[in-house]
């Protein structure tokens, strides 16, 4: 018998266990690894836990990687093994609600763990959510995988492609949006990281009046590494297309690095153009969101890139052939910026990338408010998601600890 069947069994002869309202919750996600939009996502999720009474249930994160900032302080965290399902059973059985923080839980790489975290604690009894999930197109087995062990739990979907993906699963959802949507909003104005991206452009020598692109290129390749002569070809593609366009229009380039796999790729193209390159490796998830807000034009082949973006309202030019990215510029009405064009076929690549650029800059103030008034509509249903959420873990039913006269509560 395997890990995994053997949690699952080990969990059927446990006696369920669910409480009136969940005085802790184990929060599960990828992050940990320096990873921008998966660190913003579960500080999102943390920070609207803390905005239920009493402050909300106690967390426990569990996490892939120890690379954790500010932002992801919880008071008790917990290094998820690589043999996961005895390690994850135990967590479950210690906390009151299961909550995934994962933007891609359902892929075929990822619904084996997030969806066993689910079913564990919806055997026991227990609350389960997955709040503005994303949904690949799965194989057969993975279906069957989330099919099977996410009935019961909330589910949220970040755009009407994962929507109706869950829908032909057979699993109940409620239509949602990506959890780093909160960024820029009123409750997470990143006001200090605003001013700190102002200051470091202007010491650069920036007039703060020429518009800026900032260019996420990815990590073109699982690893990051550079050499391949398609991933070299795709990078002077980029440059030349930007170079080109620059000639036409001054604008200011930034390159960012989103990721630990995007830090050559990143310097690579700053390189080729002469640009500052930020990265996540020196700069936290806050600052880098805080610089795509301000840009007037995101090129981006990170699904977070082109998001937090148009969290500022700005253009957004699609890099990537990713059904992620699909997903979301069709909320926003803004398929034909995605450039479905694999880093297998640079030729192929300057010429629409350059349209697009200039198009994108050519976007008036009409259109970013349309953007922004899109923004606005999906954290209209986050807020709905985390209403939804509220009453799963029972938070209506919940008191202040002072009132309640039960500091474990907390």
């Amino acid at each position: 018998m395997d890990d995994v069947a053997l949690a699952l069994g080990l969990s059927r002869l446990l006696p369920r266990r669910g409480r009136a309202f969940a005085r802790s919750c184990l929060v599960l996600g990828y992050n940990g690894l320096g990873n921008v939009g998966a660190d913003l996502r579960t500080e999102a999720l943390l920070r609207r836990l803390r905005e239920l009474p009493g402050g909300g249930p106690r967390v426990t994160l569990a996490a892939m990687g120890s690379a954790l900032g500010s932002g992801l302080q919880v008071r008790r965290r917990v290094l998820l093994p690589r043999r996961y399902p005895a390690a994850l059973l135990r967590l479950i059985l210690e906390h009151d609600a299961v909550l995934i923080s994962e933007g891609c839980a359902f892929s075929d790489v990822s619904v084996g763990l997030y969806g066993l975290a689910l079913a564990l604690a919806l055997r026991q009894g227990l609350p389960a959510a997955a709040l503005g999930v994303g949904v690949s197109a799965l194989g057969q087995e993975a279906a069957l995988v989330a099919a099977r062990w996410s009935r019961g739990a909330l589910l949220t979907a970040r755009d009407g492609v994962s929507l109706k993906r869950l829908e032909a699963l057979g699993l109940s959802a409620l239509p949602g949006a990506d959890l780093a949507f909160d960024l820029g909003a009123a409750r997470w104005p990143l006001e200090e990281e605003r001013r700190a991206v102002l200051d470091a452009l202007r010491g650069g020598g920036w007039d703060g009046v020429c518009p800026m692109v900032a260019i996420a290129p990815g990590p073109l390749r699982p690893d990051g590494a550079l050499g391949d002569p398609d991933v070299e070809a795709y990078l002077d593609a980029i440059a030349r297309a930007v170079r080109a366009t620059r000639a036409r229009r001054p604008f200011l380039t930034v390159i960012v690095g989103m990721d630990p796999r995007d830090r050559a790729p990143a310097v690579a193209l700053g390189w080729r153009l002469g640009a500052t390159t930020f990265t996540s490796a020196e700069r936290s998830p806050h600052w880098i969101a805080a610089l795509l807000m301000k840009s007037a034009v995101v090129i981006s082949a990170r699904y977070h890139g082109v998001l937090l973006g148009l969290c500022g309202g700005a253009a957004p030019v699609a890099l990537a052939p990713d059904e992620r990215l699909v997903g979301l510029l069709e909320e926003f009405e803004a398929r034909p910026w995605l450039l479905e064009i694999p880093f297998e076929h640079p030729i192929v690549l300057r010429r629409p990338l350059e349209r697009a650029l200039e198009q994108a800059l050519s976007s008036g103030e009409d259109e970013r408010a349309r953007r922004l008034a899109r923004v606005a509509a999906q954290r209209a249903r986050l807020d709905l998601g985390y209403a939804s959420l509220g009453v799963a873990l029972g938070a209506s039913a919940r008191r202040a600890p002072q009132q309640a006269g039960d500091s474990s509560s907390t």
